[in-house]
Order: C-alpha cells, then structure tokens, then sequence
C-alpha cells in the first residue's frame, strides 16, 4: 500500500502540534483551591468575640455543636452560612495598612482600632488564624484587619449579616424527637433557683360524642347549630300618624310688609 505524500505531511504536523502542547502543558501545576483563602477551608472551631460576649462553635462526629454561651445542637443551616461567607474572604484582596496610613489614615477610621469582632478559626491541623473586625464610623461598612496587622480587606454585607447573628439563631430548634405513638405521656422538669418545676403534658385518647365528627389525639368538633331566636324589625311609622302630624304642623306664615 503506497502513502502519498500528503499524508505524511499531515501525520508529521499532528506530531507536532501534540508535543508543542506537551510541552506548555507539563509545566504547569493546578493552585490549591484554598491558596488564596484568609480562613481554613475546612474548619474545625470557631470563635466570635463580641467584648465579653462569645459564640464558640465546634465541629464533633455527629455535626456542629454551640458550646457557648450555652451547649446545644447548632443549626447546620446558620453555621454553613458564616462558613460559606469565610470561603469567600480572599488574603490578596484589600490594601496595605502601611499604605493606608502613608495616605493619612488610620485604624481609627476603619474601626478597626477598637474593632468590634475578633474571629478565631481552627483547622484540622490544628492551625488557627485570627482576625479583627471593625465598624467604619462614616460609612457603616465593615473592614477586617489580618492577624499580622499589615492587611486591611473590606467585607460585603453577606458577611456583615453573618457576624451580627445572635446566638439563639445559632441554636437548633428542636429538643427531641418522639413518634406519638411511642409515649403516652411527656414531663418537663426546669430547675429554678428557688426550687424545682416539674410540667407534666399527658396525652388522652377521649371518645367522640355523637353526632360530632372527632379530630386526632380525641379532640371532638363542636356541633354547629342554628339559631331559633328571630330578630324583629320595627314595624314602619303608620302613613296615618305621619299625615296627622303633617296637617298638625303650623304652615310658615308671611310677615306684613
């Protein structure tokens, strides 16, 4: 079988062309997706001091856990929020402190000399990275301040939002989880200073009367019926009153001139 010449041309290109693209390709090496990242890309623990106030955030085996200022299950859709927004803060952003200053600023002005959050997060490693954030008086935007004390990046409001959540959104709302099938009754016990409290809620299966249709958990419909009692309208002012009344009236008369 004979090969014309063209396709050794083309055969002699493709060679070509595929090592040229080798060659620019195997130098290259993916950056880690979390190089740019201020925080840990998988967390561990977070800190968030308000003064003496705080909200402690662990991860354990069975999810996020609110260990201050109370110890209670976190909800998982709070605490992604805050970790979606810390994904989002990047170290090369914002500007240099040093060259803010230069220009005639200070910390003060980003409020970040008395900041109003300092936020603590560990990773699995066990490294930790802390950062200041801080109010500006004149804007209202809020600015962190990195560890080393040499970067200012200014924060959207996403993250702003995310910050200012009270604890008690943080908190899952539920106690416990019962079928109703599996108690018949339920008692709360709350320990008080001067004593105990004990709050016992029993459920009762009731039958339904007859005659009403009966709810879940033996809760009977009323029966709706109609009153008999008739309001009675006024009868209408008699046609012969009112003429009498009419003819009885004094007509208007003309004074003489």
């Amino acid at each position: 079988m004979r090969i014309s010449r063209t396709t050794v041309i083309l055969l002699v290109a493709n060679l070509i062309a595929f090592g040229l693209v080798w060659r620019a390709t195997s130098g290259h090496q993916p950056t880690a997706i979390g190089q740019t990242q201020l925080f840990p890309s998988t967390p561990t623990k977070l800190i968030l001091s308000e003064g003496p106030e705080r909200i402690v955030l662990e991860k354990r085996s069975a999810g996020w856990r609110l260990t201050e200022p109370f110890d209670w299950p976190a909800n998982i859709w709070t605490v992604q929020r805050l970790l979606d927004e810390l994904r989002f803060v990047s170290a090369e952003a914002g500007f240099d402190a040093a060259e803010a200053k230069a220009n005639g600023s200070s910390l003060k002005d980003y409020g970040l000399e008395a900041p109003r959050w300092t936020l603590k997060v560990t990773a699995e490693t066990g490294a930790t990275v802390e950062a200041k954030i801080g109010v500006q008086p004149s804007t209202r935007h809020h600015f962190l301040l990195t560890d080393d004390g040499k970067r200012i990046i200014p924060l959207p409001e996403a993250m702003s939002a995310a910050l200012a959540t009270k604890p008690e959104s943080y908190r899952v709302d539920k106690i416990f989880e019962i079928a109703d099938f599996e108690a018949r009754a339920v008692s709360v016990r709350h320990r008080t200073k001067d004593g105990e409290v004990v709050t016992a809620l029993t459920s009762e299966a009731r039958r339904a009367s007859a005659g009403a249709s009966s709810f879940p958990n033996g809760v009977s419909r009323p029966r709706m019926t109609r009153s008999r009692t008739r309001t009675r309208r006024p009868a209408p002012w008699p046609i012969s009153r009112t003429c009498a009344r009419a003819s009885l009236s004094p007509s208007p008369t003309t004074s003489p001139g």
